[in-house]
């Protein structure tokens, strides 16, 4: 081969190592183009609601782009690089990236039930599940749970209430069944944009106080969803609040209606117990001269009584010495009767010697 032929050699292989090079470089661009379209679109429309999976080194992710090119999966790495967010240490996420919203839900669900189990009493579950009350320093106050965020209008927040009013087992199983049905409810087929709007509410509602889980659930369910899930709930907070403002004037008219009721009671009572008071003064003062009369009727008592037992003892000094004089009377009366007896028979004998005497003569 002559030198021409050589350097034409070396020319088309310099020429293959360029266009490989430069087809390479290009797909290195298109691969992170893809990966910043993807994150863009993730971003603002959040994980798929379902069906999307991990396939060894990619997710199969199907992406509608602005210029009519799809994007048909993306590498895992860049599903992780933009979920970088735990999300606290409640619900915080642990290993492979989930891959759709679904996926997130029942996640989430899992650690709730897990956490439940793990609580020892009822009392637990209730407060973890609808809230706990508690009365510092004599002021009742509400530490609300999972349910009264999870909550649609004011009636939804009333029943998680009144659960949490008697931590017992039954209202701990009533409140993780009402539970259970919003995650079922929220992961039931319907219109995408329904769907995303429930899984949205749903998980933004779990730990509204959390900075940490609130921006993992931007990413979850995107910015546009997560704005207006937090503007349906601004609204929905509002329409509590303004119930609960309509239920403290209504207890403030209450309130005043019964408070002038029993100002007018209490002065009714306050007169009545002025003349009860001086009623008790005139009863007092009449008990005292009545203990009083009391103590001359004993001492009165007790003088009769002492004359009753010196009478009664003269008395059976006199019964005595009148029994010893009826004895002495009877005792003489029979002593005449004797006399007389003998007299009378003197007499008899007498006549009977005097009529012999006249019968002598």
């Amino acid at each position: 081969m002559n030198k021409w032929g050589i350097g034409l050699l070396i020319v088309n292989l310099l020429a293959a190592v360029g266009l490989t090079y430069y087809a390479l470089e290009d797909r290195a661009k298109r691969r992170d183009i893809n990966a910043a379209v993807a994150r863009y679109y993730l971003a603002l429309h959040g994980l798929p609601v379902d069906g999307a999976k991990i396939s060894g080194d990619s997710v199969d992710i199907h992406i509608e782009t602005a210029n009519g090119v799809p994007i048909d999966g993306i590498p895992v790495k860049v599903l992780q690089t933009y979920l970088d967010a735990p999300g606290g240490a409640r619900f915080g996420a642990t290993g492979d990236p989930v891959t759709t919203q679904f996926a997130e839900v029942n996640r989430v669900v899992q650690q709730v039930n897990a956490a439940v189990g793990g609580m020892n009493t009822p009392r637990e579950k209730l407060a973890f599940l609808a809230g706990s009350f508690a009365n510092p320093g004599g002021r009742r106050t509400f530490t609300p749970g999972i349910l009264v965020y999870l909550a649609r209008n004011a009636d939804d927040r009333d029943a998680a209430r009144e659960l949490a009013k008697n931590p017992n087992g039954e209202n701990a199983g009533k409140a993780l069944q009402i539970f259970s049905k919003i995650a079922a409810d929220v992961t039931t087929p319907g219109a995408d944009s329904v769907v995303r709007s429930r899984v949205a509410h749903f998980l933004t509602s779990l730990e509204p106080t959390d900075d940490g889980w609130q921006k993992r659930v931007a990413l979850v369910v995107g910015l546009r969803t997560y704005l207006k899930a937090i503007s349906e709930q601004d609204l929905v907070f509002q329409d509590i609040a303004n119930r609960v403002a309509r239920r403290y004037e209504d207890d403030q008219a209450t309130f005043v209606a019964q408070y002038q009721l029993l100002t007018k009671l209490s002065i009714q009572r306050s007169l009545l117990l002025s003349r009860q008071e001086e009623i008790k003064n005139e009863l007092d003062v009449q008990q005292q001269k009545d203990s009083e009369l009391l103590n001359m009727k004993k001492s009165s008592k007790d003088k009769s009584v002492k004359i009753f037992e010196d009478l009664s003892k003269e008395v059976a000094t006199q019964s005595a010495a009148n029994a010893a004089l009826e004895s002495a009377v009877h005792n003489s009366q029979r002593t005449v009767g004797q006399l007389l007896d003998e007299i009378l028979k003197l007499e008899a004998d007498l006549n009977a010697v005097e009529q012999q005497r006249n019968k002598g003569r």
